[in-house]
């Protein structure tokens, strides 16, 4: 009997002891990389390329911190305008549910966007052109497009699962969503054979997205 309790006082200890050693693992700072596509929920933009990383630090079983930035091309449809976005994110990661090598979680962040406004000029004639019937080169027609968006607020929220090789690498599939609005600042500059005219316009793009991907996580 004292040789049973002995042995099972230690297969309790050893149980113990690995778990710590788990937890110990799991914590700590760690890197991503993500690649994902960012899919508009507006009118009139298309779906492009988010490529992303993060450097976070997980603080326990439960919850971690991390800081994201990446880069995504959307253009509009037709293709004539595109818009370079890259965020600065700062997350939230919370891990409800204490899992070993399956570990979902949930995400959230608030940070700001950058957005540069991208215009090709030759299309934008060749836009007109079609709109109006009319071959617009025919009359030496030309465009000077100056834009520019101002900087907007951006938050997301989503949900994900890691899945842990080992003590250092795990993979990871995640959904979110991401919402951001800018001011757009466009100044035009029309001339042609038969004249020549100057607009400025203002507008408003919203980029809320569904975000969907994965990618690959290294601890440190």
């Amino acid at each position: 009997m004292k040789k049973l309790v002995i042995v099972g006082l230690m297969m309790v200890l050893s149980g113990g002891f690995a778990m710590a050693e788990m937890d110990e693992v799991k914590k700590g700072f760690y890197i991503e990389g993500q690649v994902s596509a960012m899919i508009p929920t507006e009118d009139g933009l298309q779906t492009g390329v988010y490529s992303n990383g993060r450097l976070g630090y997980r603080f326990n079983d439960y919850m971690g911190l991390e800081v994201e930035s990446g880069y995504a091309n959307i253009s509009e449809d037709p293709d004539v305008v595109d818009y370079d976005l890259i965020p600065l994110l700062l997350n939230a990661r919370l891990h409800p549910i204490k899992g070993e090598k399956f570990d979902p979680y949930l995400v959230g962040g608030l940070g700001v966007l950058f957005v540069d406004v991208n215009v090709d000029e030759e299309g934008v004639v060749d836009e007109a052109s079609a709109l109006l019937g009319v071959d617009l080169s025919a009359f030496n027609t030309s465009v000077s497009v100056d834009a520019d968006a101002d900087e907007a607020f951006a938050g997301q929220i989503g949900i994900g699962a890691l899945y842990h090789f080992n003590d250092n690498i795990a993979a990871f599939l995640e959904v979110r969503g991401f919402f951001a609005q800018t001011d757009v600042h466009v100044k035009e500059i029309v001339t042609s054979d038969v004249g020549s005219a100057k607009t400025e316009i203002d507008d408003e793009m919203k980029f809320h997205s569904v975000v969907v991907g994965g990618g690959l996580r290294i601890k440190f």
